[in-house]
């Protein structure tokens, strides 16, 4: 069990190996003269799969999968602030605290199988070719999941869209909720699932997915089995349409 904490205050240093397994380095600073943007990078070991959570007040979280076992994150900002992280066994958590109004851009790239949670007010969140557990909570912004393979998303945003292209890997639920949004999703013809879709527009689009039976529940919410049944796929949307693709 480790817990690592460093302020923004650090200036253009670099601190080795702590005692955690999972920290392998950090740089924290500004560029000479302190001018500049102020940045954090990070790098965590992962030999085993690692949960990852980040919790942001304001900026765009990037999040790619790679083939190297350990978790690199760097994060930038036009202005110092303060970021904590903390590791506690297989789990890692970066917390922006102050100032929340700061913009703070995270670019991380990850193990495929590591799992994912982030809490975001303000900002786009992007996911690729992870294949973890997946929770998403963020105020006002788009959400972008891409070549995903996860047994679980739950993704919800109250202001932004929700794309999401990849595999039903598991048990679900796959959850995705917007209260202004389109939600829109791409999945492979031969996938099999339970779908509860609702929009309060009444605009739902299935692209070509038969549900059997199909069930209306008056004007906006649609439900029933695709192929023999599956996971539980939950759209939600008041103000957004629904689209389901094929591909």
């Amino acid at each position: 069990m480790s817990n690592i904490k460093r302020q923004s205050s650090i200036r253009s240093a670099v601190i080795p190996a702590l005692a955690s397994p999972l920290v392998l380095g950090i740089v924290l600073g500004f560029p000479a003269g302190g001018a500049g943007p102020w940045r954090f990078a990070r790098t965590y070991g992962a030999a085993k799969p690692v949960h990852l959570g980040i919790t942001g007040r304001n900026g765009d979280v990037t999040i790619n999968s790679w083939n190297r076992r350990e978790i690199n994150v760097k994060a930038s900002s036009a202005a110092p602030v303060d970021i904590h992280d903390s590791v506690m066994g297989n789990a890692v958590n970066i917390d922006v605290n102050k100032p929340q109004r700061t913009k703070v851009d995270f670019e991380i790239a990850a193990p495929d199988d590591t799992s994912i949670q982030v809490k975001s007010t303000m900002g786009r969140v992007t996911i690729s070719g992870i294949n973890g557990h997946i929770t998403i909570d963020t105020v006002n912004g788009n959400i972008h999941l891409m070549g995903v393979r996860s047994p679980c998303v739950m993704a919800k945003t109250l202001d932004g869209d929700i794309f999401f292209d990849g595999e039903l890997a598991g048990d679900g639920p796959f959850d995705f909720q917007s209260m202004t949004g389109d939600i829109d999703i791409s999945l492979p013809e031969s996938v099999s699932f339970d779908l509860v879709a609702q929009s309060l527009a009444s605009n739902i689009n299935l692209g070509g997915f038969l549900l059997s039976p199909r069930n209306q529940h008056g004007e906006g919410v649609v439900s029933g089995k695709h192929q023999r049944g599956g996971p539980r796929l939950n759209l939600t949307t008041f103000n957004g349409r629904i689209l389901l693709h094929k591909k």
